[in-house]
């Protein structure tokens, strides 16, 4: 009896903590990360396509892959920086280079739709709306 009592506790507890790490990683607005704000990048892609910020937020570029490449962001669509576009300046070109396990923020201060992309992966295209 006195086992079984236990085993139910136990099996009640293992179950209460598997409900709260599964909440712990949710999203919000769009991000994999958690943060509205956060973007991730993958190996050859933005894990989102788009994200939404106010004015004068910063964008919050993380690459968790240790082991992954090197990517090449900038303001422009499917590989190619589009010099006519304004923007962040770390993002106009040549771009701004971000390694493997590095984290980069962005402050986009005026309100507007921007696109950036990878120079090294043309397919990696995020669009950035600043309300």
């Amino acid at each position: 009896m006195r086992r079984r009592f236990y085993g139910t506790i136990i099996a009640l507890l293992l179950l209460t903590l598997a409900l709260a790490v599964a909440g712990c990683g949710g999203s919000s607005g769009g991000a994999s990360g958690g943060a509205s704000n956060e973007v991730d990048l993958g190996a050859a892609s933005f894990e989102q396509t788009s994200v939404t910020l106010n004015g004068g937020q910063a964008l919050h570029i993380v690459d968790p892959q240790a082991s992954g490449g090197t990517h090449n962001l900038c303001i422009g669509q499917n590989g190619n920086c589009d010099s006519t576009m304004s923007g962040p300046s770390e993002l106009q070109r040549p771009g701004m280079m971000i390694n493997a396990g590095e984290t980069k923020d962005i402050t986009f201060s005026a309100a507007g739709t921007y696109h950036i992309t990878c120079t090294i992966h043309p397919n990696m295209n995020l669009t950035v709306a600043v309300k």
